[in-house]
C-alpha cells in the first residue's frame, strides 16, 4: 500500500508545473490520502470508539521542486506517520456503598447508587447498557435476624362460677433467643390479647370466645334499648389517613370502652385490659428535593458554547442528604443540568494563522486559517479544546480549500489528574448519652497532597462529614425528651398548590437534640400543604365549524393565557403545553353530487304523536345546480321524515275496524264506532272512556262511509287476506293484509284486471296496551318527548313516579322528587371551630354566636338543601353529589345524607346534621345501610324512624364526616 502512494506522489509532483522558485530545501511530503481508520479498542454495543488507539498516515522526503528523496535524506524527528487517537476513557457502571439494612429486624432492603461514567464524568446510562455488562441492581434484600415475638401464657381461671367473666393470660415479649425483654421491642399492632370472655351456666359448662376488633359504629337510637353486661371490653375503629405526605408521620383511630351489646362505658370500667393504641406512627415514601451544584466553565471561549452543573435527587429525613435514585423526586421539576453560554466574539480573520495553501497561484488561492485553541472542557483529566477553522482566498470566505487536508478543530487536552475526596478518622462523639454527633475532616485533594475547593470534586460521591452516636437514654432523662418543632418556611411555589416545611428535632430537658428515636410520642408534621394564587393556564374557546364539509378542511379556536380571569402574556403560561388553535377535521374525499336536505316541518300534530317532514335534493358540486336523484349515492341519503311529540295528548279519538260492505257489489255502507279516551303523558291510553266533548271535535273521525268492492256487472272483483298480528307487542303498531283480483267464478287473475281505486286499505293502526318504560331514555325513545317532567316507570315490577330531567339531551337522567319541606332534606357539614377543641362546652344555646369558637369558619363547611335527588334505577342508590335541584349555603356544596363538622374532639358533640325524609314517596333506606365515620376523632349518632323513611343524624370529630358506608341505598315499599 505505502509503494502505491509513493508512486503517486512522484507521479503528482513530477507532471506539476511551479510558478515560484524558491531556495533548495528537504521537507516531508504528507500523502494526499485520508488518514486510516483509528486502530483501537471498540466495545462491543457501542458506535464510538474508546479506550485509546493509534493512526497511521504515509510520508515521503522530498525537495522544494517535488524531487522524491530517500528517507535518509530528510530529519527523521520531523517524520510523523502516528498519533494517539480515541483517547476518551471507556464507560463504565459506578456503584456506591450499600446503605443500611431498611429494617432493624426480620427482612428489608438496602440501596446503593448506580450511575453511568466515563472519565470520572457521569454520563447517559444508555451508554454503559451492554449485553456483556448488565446495569449492577441499586436495591437488593437484606436481614437483620430475627424480630422478637409476643408470647401467650395459659388462660388462667374465668372471673365467676356463673354467667359471663373474664379469663387472663400472661403476654410476654421474647427475644430471638427465648429471654423475656421490654415490651416495647416486639411489634403492638401484632399482640395478641390477654383477656378472653368465658361464659358459663349453672352446670359449670365453659366456653370461651376471642374478642373481635369491630368498627365503631353507632347503634340506631330506633333499636330497643338492652341493659349493659357486666363485663367491659375495648373496641376500635379504622385507622385514619397518615398526618404526613411523605417522610414519617402518624395516624389515628378511635378507641372507646363498650359492653357487650356496643353501648359506650367510661374509660375506668376497661382497665382491667390493656387499651389498644390510638395513635402510632406510619411511614410513608421520603421527602426528596433536587441540589445543584455550580456550572463548569463555558465549553467554548469564543461564540456559543455549553455550561453543564451536578444535579442529584436526595432525601430530607436523614441528618445528613442522601442521595437517591432521580426517579424518586418529581421529574417535572427538575433544574437543567445544561445551558448555552455566550463568550465574546471569536477573533476575527486577521487574527486566524494560515495552516496550508492549496494552490501555488497567487490569484483565487483558498486557505485554511484557524484561530488559537480554546480552554480544555475538563478542569483535570482528559478533555477535549476546540478551535475556528474557516476557508479565505483573498475576497474572503470561500469553499475551494481542499476538504482532504482540512486542519482539525478539535482536539484532547490533558488537564493533570482529578482530585479525590480525602477523609480522616471519626472523632469522639460529643456526648456519651441522649444522642449526639462525631465528626470528621473530608477534604478535595489532588494525588500531591493540594488541597482543594469542595466544587472541584464529585458532590455526589461526598462522603458523610457527621454521623449520630451514643443513641442511648440518659439516666433520668426519659420522660423530658420532646420534639421541638422550627418555623414554618415560606410555601415552595409562588402560585398554585405547594408544601412548607419546618424542622423537627428531639431534644432533651435541657434543649439539647439527641437522637430522633429517643422522643416516644407520635413526630408531628414537618410538612403541609399550602396554596397560592391559581397559576396562569391556557384557555381554550370552542371550536369552531369546520371550514369545508370535506375533503381537507380544519376547524379553528382561540387559545389564550389566563391568570386570575384576565388575559396575559403567553410566556407566563411556559411551563404548560400550549394546546393547538387548529385542527384537521372531516377529511373525506368530496363527491361530485350530493344530497342537501331542507328544514324540518313542524310536527304534524299538536300533540301526541304526530310526523315532521322534509325536502331532499342532489346537488351538483361544481355548480350548486339541482339534478336528478340518481346521480347521488343512495347509501348516505337522508331521511324524509320522523317522529314527532311536542307533549302527550290528554285525550285522543279512537277508532274501531270499518265493518264489512253492506253490498258485495254495487255502493254499500261501512260503519265503525268512534270514542274518546284519556292518555297518559307516558303515551299509553287509559282504559276509561270519557265524555266525547273531552276530544277536539274538529278531528272527530267518520264513523260511516261509502264502499264499493266494485260494479255489479264487472268481471273482476278484490278479496283481502286476514288480518295480521300487530306490528308491536304493546303500544300503537300497525295490522296488514293482502288483497287479490278474483273473477265472478272465484278464479285469481292479475291485479291489473281490477279496479285499483277501489282496492281495501292493506294496513290499519292497532293498540295492544300500555308501554312500561323502566327508564327516562326509554320514556324518550317511546314518546320522543322531549320536556322534563314526572313519569310513572316500571322499577322492579311497580309503576313509581320519577322525574325525567335533560329530556331534550341525549341521555336523561332520573330524580325522586322530595315531597317533603325543602327544610327537611338537608346535609351539613358545621362551620364553627372551637378554640379548645379537648373541651366539650355545655352552655352554648346559640352555636351561631358561638364565643368559644374562631372567628373565621371552617373551609369545608356549607349547608345544602335538596327538593330532588338523582336517582339509578338500577341499583337503587342515591347519586349524592348531583347539585342540580339543590340550594347551598357556604363555601362547599354537601353531598346527599352527609354531616360533618371540625368542632371538637372529645368524641362527645358532633355538631354536623343531616336528614333524609322520604315521606310522600313509594321509597324507603335499605335496611342494611351503615353510615361510616371518616377523619380524626370522629362520633357519629343516627337515627332512623320505624318505616325507615326519615334518617335523622349529626356527625363530627376534628375533622370527621360521615356518610353511607356504600351509598345511600333505596328500596320500594310494598
Amino acid at each position: 500500500m505505502i509503494q502505491v502512494v509513493e508512486a503517486r506522489i512522484r507521479h503528482f509532483m513530477l507532471t506539476r508545473s511551479f510558478v515560484v522558485t524558491l531556495a533548495t530545501t528537504l521537507h516531508w511530503f504528507v500523502a494526499l490520502e485520508p488518514v486510516r481508520r483509528c486502530d483501537g479498542f471498540i466495545r462491543a454495543g457501542h458506535s464510538h470508539a474508546c479506550g485509546g488507539g493509534l493512526q497511521w498516515r504515509t510520508a515521503l522526503c522530498q525537495s522544494d521542486r517535488g524531487v522524491i528523496l530517500s528517507n535518509d535524506s530528510c530529519p527523521m524527528e520531523h517524520r510523523v506517520i502516528k498519533q494517539s487517537c480515541n483517547t476518551d476513557g471507556c464507560p463504565r457502571w459506578s456503584t456506591g456503598n450499600w446503605t443500611q439494612c431498611s429494617v432493624s429486624c426480620g427482612s428489608g432492603q438496602k440501596s446503593r447508587t448506580v450511575s453511568c461514567t466515563q472519565d470520572n464524568r457521569t454520563v447517559a446510562r444508555t451508554r454503559c447498557k451492554t449485553a456483556d455488562e448488565p446495569e449492577p441492581g441499586s436495591r437488593d434484600k437484606c436481614d437483620a435476624g430475627p424480630c422478637p415475638k409476643w408470647h401467650a401464657g395459659k388462660n388462667g381461671p374465668c372471673s365467676v362460677t356463673c354467667g359471663t367473666g373474664i379469663q387472663r393470660m400472661k403476654i410476654t415479649c421474647l427475644s430471638p433467643q427465648g429471654a423475656q425483654i421490654s415490651d416495647s421491642a416486639c411489634d403492638v399492632g401484632a399482640r395478641p390479647r390477654s383477656d378472653v370472655v368465658c361464659r358459663t351456666n349453672c352446670s359449670a359448662t365453659i366456653r370461651t370466645s376471642a374478642l373481635v376488633t369491630v368498627e365503631h359504629e353507632v347503634p340506631q337510637i330506633s333499636a330497643p334499648a338492652q341493659a349493659p353486661a357486666p363485663v367491659k371490653i375495648w373496641r376500635t375503629g379504622s385507622w385514619t389517613e397518615c398526618s404526613a405526605s411523605c417522610g414519617s408521620g402518624f395516624r389515628q383511630r378511635y378507641v372507646s370502652c363498650r359492653d357487650l351489646h356496643g353501648n359506650i362505658a367510661t374509660d375506668s370500667l376497661c382497665e382491667h385490659l390493656a387499651k389498644p393504641a390510638d395513635v402510632e406512627r406510619c411511614n410513608v415514601q421520603s421527602c426528596t428535593v433536587w441540589r445543584t451544584g455550580d456550572w463548569t466553565h463555558c465549553s467554548a471561549t469564543c461564540g456559543k458554547g455549553v455550561e453543564t452543573r451536578f444535579v442529584a435527587c436526595v432525601t430530607l429525613e436523614e441528618l445528613e442528604e442522601q442521595l437517591l435514585n432521580p426517579s424518586q423526586c418529581d421529574i417535572l421539576v427538575k433544574p437543567p443540568t445544561e445551558r448555552l453560554c455566550n463568550r465574546v466574539n471569536c477573533l476575527p480573520d486577521k487574527r486566524l494563522d494560515v495552516l496550508t495553501i492549496s494552490s501555488n497561484s497567487v490569484v483565487g488561492t483558498a486557505v485554511w486559517r484557524a484561530g488559537p485553541w480554546g480552554q480544555c472542557s475538563s478542569t483535570c483529566d482528559q478533555g477535549r479544546q476546540r478551535r475556528l477553522v474557516v476557508c479565505q482566498d483573498e475576497r474572503g470566505e470561500s469553499s475551494n480549500c481542499d476538504p482532504e487536508i482540512q486542519p482539525a478543530d478539535e482536539r484532547s487536552c490533558d488537564m493533570g489528574q482529578c482530585p479525590n475526596w480525602n477523609y480522616g478518622q471519626w472523632g469522639q462523639c460529643d456526648v456519651t448519652c441522649g444522642g449526639g454527633f462525631q465528626q470528621r475532616m473530608v477534604h478535595c485533594q489532588l494525588p500531591d497532597g493540594q488541597i482543594l475547593s469542595d466544587v472541584r470534586c464529585p458532590l455526589e460521591s461526598l462522603p458523610h462529614r457527621r454521623q449520630s452516636c451514643a443513641a442511648v437514654s440518659c439516666p433520668g432523662t426519659e420522660q423530658r425528651v420532646r420534639w421541638q418543632k422550627g418555623r414554618w418556611s415560606s410555601c415552595s411555589v409562588t402560585c398554585g398548590k405547594g408544601q412548607k416545611r419546618r424542622p423537627i428535632v428531639c431534644v432533651d430537658g435541657s434543649g439539647k437534640r439527641i437522637s430522633d428515636h429517643l422522643c416516644k410520642t407520635h413526630r408531628p408534621k414537618g410538612t403541609t400543604w399550602c396554596r397560592r394564587p391559581r397559576c396562569p393556564f391556557w384557555s381554550t374557546s370552542p371550536w369552531s365549524e369546520c371550514s369545508a364539509t370535506c375533503d381537507a378542511s380544519v376547524k379553528r379556536r382561540t387559545v389564550l393565557c389566563t391568570y386570575q380571569n384576565s388575559t396575559v402574556e403567553r410566556s407566563r403560561c411556559g411551563h404548560l403545553a400550549e394546546p393547538d388553535a387548529t385542527e384537521p377535521c372531516l377529511v373525506r374525499k368530496c363527491e361530485p353530487f350530493y344530497w342537501a336536505a331542507g328544514n324540518w316541518s313542524e310536527c304534524s300534530q299538536p300533540c301526541s304523536f304526530g310526523i315532521q317532514t322534509r325536502n331532499i335534493s342532489c346537488v351538483e358540486m361544481a355548480t350548486g345546480k339541482e339534478v336528478h336523484h340518481s346521480y347521488c349515492p343512495e347509501t348516505g341519503k337522508p331521511s324524509t321524515q320522523m317522529d314527532c311529540s311536542v307533549v302527550p295528548c290528554s285525550t285522543i279519538w279512537i277508532t274501531t275496524d270499518w265493518t264489512r260492505c253492506s253490498a258485495s257489489c254495487g255502493e254499500g255502507l261501512q260503519r265503525r264506532a268512534v270514542s274518546c279516551r284519556a292518555m297518559a303523558r307516558e303515551g299509553w291510553l287509559l282504559p276509561a272512556h270519557v265524555d266525547l266533548q273531552s276530544c277536539n271535535q274538529t278531528e272527530r273521525p267518520i264513523s260511516e262511509q261509502i264502499c264499493s268492492y266494485g260494479d255489479c256487472a264487472s268481471l273482476y272483483h278484490w278479496e283481502t287476506t286476514s288480518w295480521s298480528q300487530c306490528s308491536e307487542t304493546c303500544g300503537f303498531g300497525r295490522a296488514y293484509r293482502d288483497a287479490y283480483c278474483f273473477d265472478s267464478n272465484g278464479t285469481k287473475h292479475q291485479e291489473e284486471n281490477c279496479d285499483a281505486s277501489l282496492q281495501p286499505p292493506l294496513s290499519r293502526p292497532c293498540y295492544m296496551g300500555p308501554c312500561y318504560s323502566s327508564s327516562c331514555s326509554e320514556v324518550k325513545q317511546r314518546t320522543a318527548l322531549v320536556a322534563d317532567g314526572e313519569f310513572n316507570l316500571l322499577l322492579n315490577g311497580k309503576l313509581t313516579q320519577i322525574y325525567c330531567g335533560d329530556m331534550a339531551r341525549s341521555y336523561p337522567k332520573e330524580y325522586i322528587t322530595l315531597l317533603a319541606d325543602e327544610n327537611e332534606n338537608y346535609s351539613e357539614i358545621f362551620n364553627k371551630r372551637l378554640t379548645k377543641p379537648n373541651k366539650c362546652p355545655s352552655n352554648i344555646t346559640d352555636m351561631e354566636k358561638c364565643s368559644k369558637c374562631y372567628r373565621s369558619n371552617f373551609h369545608s363547611a356549607g349547608h345544602t338543601k335538596f327538593s330532588k335527588v338523582r336517582l339509578n334505577v338500577t341499583s337503587l342508590l342515591v347519586i349524592g353529589n348531583d347539585f342540580t335541584f339543590s340550594s347551598s349555603q357556604g363555601k362547599r356544596k354537601i353531598p346527599f345524607a352527609t354531616g360533618g363538622d371540625c368542632y371538637s374532639r372529645t368524641g362527645n358533640c358532633p355538631q354536623g346534621k343531616f336528614q333524609v325524609d322520604l315521606t310522600g314517596t313509594r321509597f324507603r333506606v335499605a335496611s342494611d345501610v351503615e353510615w361510616q365515620s371518616i377523619g380524626s376523632k370522629t362520633v357519629s349518632q343516627i337515627h332512623i324512624s320505624t318505616d325507615r323513611q326519615i334518617v335523622r343524624g349529626r356527625c363530627g370529630g376534628h375533622c370527621g364526616r360521615c356518610s353511607p358506608r356504600n351509598g345511600l341505598k333505596l328500596e320500594l315499599i310494598p
